[in-house]
């Protein structure tokens, strides 16, 4: 019994550092990871840009909409354009506007003299006449005047500006004889509808 007991002590003093080997590693690679991972910087910057880029192509793929049938947030040409105006330019008294078919016109008519029409929109079309020639109207940065006939009158006016285009085509009653310039009455009217425009 006694041998037991001294033997027991000395058993395991000589197999504690074979014990030790086999455990510790295991605690010391444990200890390793744990100090490595804690160390090692987290880099969140690519779970940010991630997330920052869904958020970026979702905002972008969105529609931009549009009440007015004029495009680019502009307001329908019958909200900027009145009848008051028509009279100031022409000297003559038209009916009040109504809206064109496809919103971005304002047509206005005073019978046995004239009808013009004025429309907006957010491109800047080419101009339909082949006699159409560059004028300076006040507030936009290009503008053509062409006249499609003399008897009875007709013409057009486009005048462009960075966001938006105005046109305006007038056409005189047959047997009207217009006191004044046209073109000049047309270019007054369009830089008073500019300067309504945002």
């Amino acid at each position: 019994m006694k041998s037991v007991r001294v033997l027991l002590p000395v058993a395991l003093l000589a197999l504690a550092p074979v014990l030790a080997a086999c455990g510790g590693d295991d605690d010391a690679q444990a200890k390793d990871d744990v100090s490595t991972s804690s160390s090692m910087p987290v880099d969140r910057s690519t779970d940010t840009a991630s997330a920052s880029t869904d958020t970026a192509s979702a905002s972008t793929s969105a529609p931009e909409s549009s009440d007015t049938g004029t495009g680019g947030g502009l307001p329908a040409a019958c909200d900027v354009v009145k009848k008051i105006d028509i009279a100031t330019a022409y000297g003559v008294t038209p009916a009040a506007g109504s809206a064109t078919g496809d919103g971005a016109g304002c047509a206005f008519a005073a019978k046995n003299f004239l009808a013009a029409t004025v429309s907006i929109s957010d491109k800047c079309p080419s101009a339909s006449l082949p006699t159409s020639k560059a004028v300076d109207v006040d507030g936009a940065t290009s503008a053509l005047w062409g006249e499609a006939s003399s008897d009875p009158f007709a013409a057009e006016l486009i005048a462009c500006t960075d966001s938006a285009a105005l046109v305006v085509e007038l056409a005189f009653q047959p047997g009207y004889q217009h006191e004044g310039d046209p073109q000049a009455q047309t270019i007054s009217l369009a830089e008073t509808v500019l300067k309504r425009l945002p």
